[in-house]
């Protein structure tokens, strides 16, 4: 009975710290692309793409992050930077019809 009650606790414990990192996590997302959205605005666009490759780091399954990096490196003139990220983020979602337009705009 002792035993069920230290895994129980030990099991909780672990639960609760993984849904705090995760939040924590969600957390510093939004921030880095708060971030990058106002360098952005500035014209700081090496400032904007550190944010959102940060934010891509810590959420690679979110598509805003790619979107605005090839953005950013768009506005800097960079455009095979801009069409790799592109790239990157049709092959995470090959699905979706909007970045397959995007895609097509750079060929």
């Amino acid at each position: 009975m002792k035993r069920l009650g230290i895994l129980l606790l030990l099991g909780t414990t672990m639960a609760g710290v993984l849904l705090y990192t995760g939040v924590l996590r969600d957390a510093e997302y939004r921030r880095l692309i708060a971030v990058g959205k106002d360098s952005l605005s500035k014209g700081e666009s090496f400032l904007a793409i550190e944010a959102f490759s940060g934010a891509i780091a810590l959420r690679g399954d979110a598509m805003l992050g790619y979107l605005k990096r090839g953005e950013a490196y768009y506005r800097r003139g960079e455009l095979a930077a801009a069409r790799s990220v592109v790239a990157d983020a049709l092959e995470r979602y090959p699905q979706d019809q909007w970045l397959q337009t995007l895609s097509r705009r750079f060929d």
